[in-house]
């Protein structure tokens, strides 16, 4: 699930601040069913139509099974180009993949 909150436009476009909230979820039908979960809080600012920054804090949960857990935290700074939706004048929906 992914939530942008665009502040200072109604759409992510050029200039536009916006924040950023989501959550991955990783399951499988093996042995560990809850596997992963990725939860990401950051801001962003559109540069151009084509071109956005974002920064946030990422926040990782493994599960290996057997007891065994690891959690990690990021610091993502990412660039985020788009091609294809330049062209077609669609809204931009900026993501956090890592």
């Amino acid at each position: 699930m992914n939530t942008i909150l665009p502040i200072n436009n109604k759409v992510i476009q050029k200039k536009t601040f916006y924040l950023n909230l989501s959550d991955e979820i990783a399951l499988n039908n093996r042995d560990v069913f809850f596997e992963q979960n990725r939860i990401f809080v950051g801001a962003g600012y559109g540069i151009s139509n084509q071109v956005t920054i974002q920064a946030g804090w990422l926040n990782r949960f493994d599960n290996f099974g057997n007891g065994m857990e690891q959690k990690k935290k990021f610091l993502q700074l990412s660039l985020l180009l788009s091609f294809s939706e330049a062209k077609s004048g669609a809204e931009r929906r900026p993501s956090s993949v890592d």
